[in-house]
């Protein structure tokens, strides 16, 4: 084949001549940019990812404009900082990229170059930047925009009326200072994830209530303006995923038993006021994962031992005071976990757990527990347990029988001995079980004077300390 059809390919390919190939193969070489560094590279390049802020990399001074000629390229992910990459100069001409479909700039700067919202095929941006000040009303163009993210602003208070434009918007991710939200936000119905993480205060936050194909939604905030949860909850049936902060909330509403089609719901409090959970969380029968942080909480709702479909279940109260005995109720449960510091007790019906695969009790530094039930032994599928109780000074010898144990932590500052039963551990003894398959092993404890001799026999341990 001649060298000028070649030629005539490439620049079909890839609206690049052999020179302009050769000019971008010897840019990237000198910058490290190593998805660049070669003629098939450029011709098939469609993602492509240049982080300039590690200190071991040279200075970007500028972008050949032969990059901006990439017309298969569409993922484009760049970081870079004020001091080692001016990306002003960069962006400026990212609008001449038309293919582009995802853009991801992590990035100090104050506003974004007009030029961006010409890349009307892009269906994901993200934009991570502390100073960045306005969002420009150009924003409105990118009509194809699928999903937004604009993080780590705090001089960003307020996003333009056109987002409202963006009528094929499905997620929005917003991490700021926000004091409004825009006018008709609940006009964009394709939304069905929604993140305001520490977003300031926007006063209309309830608009957000009315969009009703909603699937995932979390509140992360201490918002002023937000002092209760209003009942316009209930709209949201398609709602899978739930996390709220209650801060400023003293209840939630009852209303929140109408998301019947929640899978995931996490709830979390700093009020000592907070009124806790509505009974009709019962009805939320396809739960499958609930996570209640509430340090002031001191018993559990009866209401969600009720939840059938139950898998995973995290406790973050430091102030239970005990773990109910109908635990036993919710067979499906797959995952425990218990932060707690004045536990006193757990029930021996937590050895109902037959799906149980991780079990993880305790705290970090202080809890009242002394003790575990020796029906413990009994969860015969547990692949994971974790005990960080201080005042724990034996293990229950039923430990031995937990035959698929993989991974074994201990942080107990009073412990003293490890059971004599652990020695079964790797031998196979038909009528006792054993955890031969137990991979990881960590022991922290103050207390503990000797190990068993039959310990080195653990054969497939991966980590010991």
């Amino acid at each position: 084949m001649s060298e000028k059809l070649k030629t005539g390919e490439v620049k079909m390919q890839n609206n690049l001549t052999k020179k302009e190939i050769y000019n971008l193969c010897k840019w990237a070489k000198e910058y490290e940019i190593k998805d660049l560094d070669s003629e098939e590279k450029i011709l098939n390049i469609k993602e492509l990812e240049i982080d300039n802020s590690s200190l071991n990399l040279p200075e970007i001074k500028y972008f050949p404009k032969e990059f901006f000629k990439l017309a298969s390229l569409e993922s484009f992910y760049i970081v870079g900082d004020k001091i080692k990459c001016n990306l002003k100069n960069i962006i400026k001409n990212i609008g001449k990229l038309t293919n582009l479909k995802s853009l991801t700039i992590i990035c100090d700067i104050k506003k974004l170059p007009k030029d961006i919202f010409n890349l009307i095929n892009l269906e994901k941006l993200g934009i991570y930047s502390d100073s960045l000040k306005k969002l420009p009303s150009e924003i409105g163009k990118l009509t194809n925009i699928k999903e937004l993210y604009i993080y780590h602003s705090s001089y960003l208070h307020e996003l333009p009326k056109e987002i409202v434009n963006l009528s094929n918007l499905e997620k929005l991710d917003i991490n700021c200072s926000l004091e409004k939200l825009p006018e008709g936000i609940s006009k964009l119905t394709n939304l069905k994830t929604i993140n305001f993480g520490y977003c300031g205060n926007p006063i209309n936050i309830k608009e957000i209530f009315n969009l009703k194909n909603l699937e995932y939604l979390e509140i992360d905030n201490e918002f002023e303006h937000f002092n209760e949860i209003p009942k316009e909850i209930r709209n949201l049936t398609n709602l899978k995923s739930l996390t709220i902060n209650c801060h400023n909330s003293l209840e939630l509403p009852k209303e929140i038993g109408n998301l019947i089609n929640l899978e995931y719901l996490e709830i979390k409090s700093s009020n000592k006021d907070f009124n806790g959970i509505p009974e009709e969380i019962r009805n939320l029968t396809n739960l499958k994962s609930l996570k209640i942080n509430y340090w002031d909480m001191k018993t559990l709702p009866k209401e969600i031992f009720n939840l059938a479909n139950l898998e995973s279940l995290t406790i973050n109260c430091l102030k239970l005071l005990e773990l109910p005995s109908d635990i036993e109720k919710l067979t499906s449960l797959k995952e425990l976990d218990i932060v707690s510091v004045e536990l006193e007790k757990l029930p021996k019906e937590i050895g109902n757990l037959s799906n149980l695969e991780k079990l993880s009790i305790g705290h970090d530094d202080y809890c009242n527990l002394e003790e575990l039930p020796s029906e413990i032994g009994k969860l015969i599928n547990l692949k994971e347990l974790d005990i960080t109780i201080s005042n724990l000074k034996e293990l229950p010898k039923e430990i031995g029988n937990l035959v698929n144990l993989e991974k074994l932590y201990i942080s107990c500052k009073y412990l003293e001995k490890l059971p004599e039963e652990i020695k079964y551990l790797e031998k196979l003894p038909e009528e006792i079980g054993n955890l031969s398959n137990l991979e990881k092993l960590y022991i922290n404890c103050e207390k503990l004077k000797e190990l068993p001799e039959e310990i080195r026999n653990l054969s497939k341990f991966k980590n010991k300390q």
